[in-house]
C-alpha cells in the first residue's frame, strides 16, 4: 500500500512540472511523511485450495495521516487526516485482488490531487 500511495503522489506532483521530488533537505523543500491507517479490505484474497468467489458492495476503506514538515527545521507545518471508502456499487459485485488494487489506486490518486 505504501508503494502505491507514494507512486500516486509522485506522479501527481510531477505531472504539471511544478514540483520536483527530492531525497535531501534544503531551502524551499517540504518533507512529507504519510501513513495509511485504518485499512479495511472487505474481500482480501485468501489463497485457499479450490475455487471461491467473494461478492461485496465495496472493496473497503482506508485513512491517510500525513504530516508536512519544513525540511531544514523539522517544524510541522500541516497535519492532514482523510478517510476514503472505495466505490459502493449499491449491489453485490465480484471482488478480488484486481478490484482491490484498482480501488486503492483510485483513492491514492484522489488524495494526491487534493491541494
Amino acid at each position: 500500500m505504501a508503494k502505491l500511495v507514494y507512486e500516486e503522489f509522485v506522479k501527481e506532483l510531477q505531472s504539471k512540472g511544478s514540483y520536483s521530488v527530492v531525497d535531501e533537505s534544503g531551502p524551499d523543500v517540504l518533507r512529507v511523511k504519510a501513513s495509511v491507517i485504518d485499512l479495511y479490505v472487505n474481500a482480501p484474497d485468501s489463497r485457499t485450495a479450490g475455487r471461491s468467489r467473494t461478492y461485496t458492495s465495496s472493496a473497503g476503506e482506508m485513512t491517510i495521516f500525513a504530516e508536512l514538515f519544513d525540511s531544514e527545521t523539522g517544524e510541522v507545518l500541516v497535519r492532514v487526516v482523510d478517510r476514503r471508502e472505495a466505490r459502493n456499487s449499491g449491489m453485490l459485485t465480484l471482488t478480488n485482488s484486481v478490484v482491490n488494487a484498482s480501488e486503492a489506486q483510485d483513492i491514492a490518486a484522489n488524495w494526491a490531487r487534493i491541494r
